[in-house]
């Protein structure tokens, strides 16, 4: 078992049973149709979110603090703001790897359109179609690792987001590791920033 906690993972990482192998043949899995221009500026509104994910692993294990800056990090990339995430189902002591760790909280995301009308109703913000890859590890090694924690992300996390052309790729296999086992990349919706506005005005 792995403990992928930020400071054990990497020596961890060393006495995985089973090798490394390079990736065989795998099935790649796009969604939302066919690609679209993803440079024009479009409107779009935050919308809060809820998360209450629970990491289960049979190739490496989590602790608590780990899972939390790693799913915190897919939160940022994906385009998350605001967010209020702790770390839940914490049993074990000293920081040590937990059965079931989990991440819960609150955050927003950009949705396409304007809200609907209401007190609570966002102003509508600039923004554009964003390629993002979910990065989960540091170099390919670190991110084998961490090949159910990218199955999960997608089946539980991403459907948060405003996504679409989404690319998945798995190879997962129980208790062996497999450099670049499984990758995740799709279109979502990120803030235009004033620079870049300014800049495509000229």
């Amino acid at each position: 078992m792995i403990d992928s906690s930020a400071r054990g993972f990497a020596a961890a990482l060393a006495i995985v049973a089973g090798t490394f192998a390079l990736p065989s043949p795998t099935l790649l899995a796009a969604e939302g149709g066919t690609p679209e221009n993803s440079n024009a500026p479009v409107r779009a509104h935050w919308s809060p979110k809820k998360i209450n994910f629970t990491y289960q692993g049979i190739t490496a294990t989590y602790s608590c603090d780990g899972l939390l800056d790693d799913v915190r990090a897919v939160l940022r990339q994906l385009g998350a703001s605001k967010l209020k995430v702790r770390a839940s189902g914490c049993t074990s002591r000293l920081g040590g790897p937990d059965p079931f760790p989990g991440v819960t909280g609150t955050f927003l995301v950009l949705e396409p359109g304007d809200a609907a009308s209401g007190a609570d109703a966002s102003p509508a913000v600039t923004a554009r179609w964003q390629r993002v890859k979910v990065n989960v590890g540091e170099d390919p090694r670190d991110a084998a690792g961490r090949c159910e924690l990218v199955e999960q992300i997608k089946r539980y996390i991403l459907p948060l987001f405003a996504a679409r052309n989404i690319a998945f790729q798995s190879n997962c296999f129980p208790h062996d590791v497999v450099i670049g086992g499984a990758s995740l990349e799709a279109d979502v919706l990120q803030a235009e920033r004033p620079e870049t506005a300014a800049s495509n005005a000229q």
